[in-house]
Order: structure tokens, then sequence, then C-alpha cells
């Protein structure tokens, strides 16, 4: 009836497997559902939902393990996940329209089947560059992030540490109510292109001196525009894929991302 390590392994292994299906449905619908010209305030408002889970679920998982035990927590999280599938099933999808390419296809295999979402990409240049863009961010990203800890544990103690990831979750919340309002440039690659020369100031800013003052904003600049940068990515890729193949592309495009990170 305990616990074990093993338990965790298993469920974050079943979680994920399941995510990979979940985020590239969920992309493609909202392109169903919302104008093309609201998808990066569309954008925005899903990040804003992630933005809010980081800064409260921590101190609010915390207090329900104290109060009603892990029992509790999951409960709670099965309540929450029934009310999530209730209200999207009152929901209606329009069906997309079929694509040329979809249309010119013939039956093919499974595997020919997942290995669609990569031809897709790689026959057109400018996804296939801001692919490789995006992989290379997330490729620096990933070395920078775990040295974050212990530069401010060298510096400070856990108490101001968890201050300051308190202030770059504010960062990443006032981009993402930023993002939600404005939507965007209308060109989305300028909505990629100049937040992410502001974020490599903010790093430049965090390494100038061990300064915490310094580490605070340059978080905050570099949260703050994750989620312009990020909404504007997205609202240019359901853009420019057929709403009908995107399942496709956009989990050829999250499994290269992932990995990556």
């Amino acid at each position: 009836g305990n616990l074990q390590i093993w338990h965790i392994y298993a469920a974050t292994v079943f979680n994920a497997a399941f995510t990979t299906f979940q985020w590239p449905a969920y992309s493609a619908a909202t392109t169903l559902l919302v104008p093309k010209k609201h998808l990066g305030r569309a954008s925005g408002m899903v990040q804003i939902g992630d933005a809010i889970s980081s800064l409260l679920s921590p101190t609010i998982a915390g207090f329900l393990y104290v109060l009603s035990g892990l029992k509790g927590v999951l409960l709670i999280d099965f309540i929450t996940f029934i009310f999530a599938v209730t209200t999207l099933a009152f929901v209606h999808f329009p069906a997309p329209k079929k694509s040329e390419q979809l249309t010119a296809e013939k039956k093919s295999s499974l595997l020919e089947e997942a290995a669609f979402g990569w031809k897709y990409i790689t026959a057109r240049k400018g996804l296939f560059g801001l692919l490789i863009f995006f992989a290379s961010l997330n490729f620096l990203g990933v070395m920078i992030s775990p040295l974050i800890v212990p530069l401010l544990l060298g510096m400070t103690g856990a108490d101001t540490m968890g201050m300051m990831f308190s202030l770059v979750g504010l960062g990443m919340l006032a981009g993402t109510l930023t993002m939600s309002a404005w939507g965007g440039p209308k060109r989305r690659i300028v909505g990629i292109i100049v937040p992410s020369i502001l974020q490599s100031f903010g790093i430049i800013l965090m390494g100038l001196r061990p300064s915490l003052i310094l580490i605070g904003v340059s978080g905050f600049i570099f949260m703050f525009f994750n989620p312009i940068l990020n909404g504007s990515s997205q609202a240019l890729w359901q853009s420019k894929v057929a709403p009908d193949i995107q399942g496709r592309v956009f989990a050829v495009r999250r499994m290269i991302a992932m990995a990556i990170q």
C-alpha cells in the first residue's frame, strides 16, 4: 500500500504517452474553433493556464497533500479531469476540409502515416527553418537551465531562491496576459525574431556579474517574452498548415522539440 519509485516512473511514462496524442489534437482543434486573426490571442490564453499552474500548483499541491494525503490529491485530480471532459463534450468541433495532400494520398501503412508529418515539414523550407530555429533555442536553453539553481544557491538560501522563481513566474504570467490581449504582431515572424533577441539580452544581463537583482530582472525579461515568442510561432504553424493534417505535422514538431530538451 506504499508509494514506490517505480509507480512514479510508470505514471510519468503513461502520462507522457497520452500527452503525445493530446497536444497535437488540442492545437488542431484550436485552429478549427478560433478565427485566424485571433490565433495569437488564443495561444496566449492557453499559456495563461500554464503560467498560473507553475505559480500556484506547487503551493496548492503541498497544502492539499498535508490536508488530505496522496489519496485526496489524486481524488481532486480525477474530479478536475471529469469536469474538463464534461465541458469538452458540449463543444462542437467543425469537420476540417480535406486538403490537397490527403486527397491525392492513397492508403498508406502506419509507418508511412507517421512519416507524413516529417516529409511535409522538410518539403517547406520556411517551416523546416522554423523547426530548426526552435530546436536550436531548446538545445541552448537546456544547457543554461540546470546552471540557474546552483548559481542561486551559491549566492543565497532556498527562501530567496523561491522568491526569485516566483518573480520569473510573474514574468511569464505578465507575458501571457499581454499576448492574450494583444495577439502579437501581424507579421508572425517579427513576433518570433524580436522576442528571441530580447531574451538573449536577458541571458547576457544575467552573466554580467553575480547579482541577484540582475538574475531576477533577466529571468523576468526572459519569461515575459517567452509567451509572445511561443504564441507567434504557434499561430504561424496553425495558419500555414492545413487543419486536417495539423495532428500529424504537430506531432513531429513536438517530438523533435521534446527530444532536444
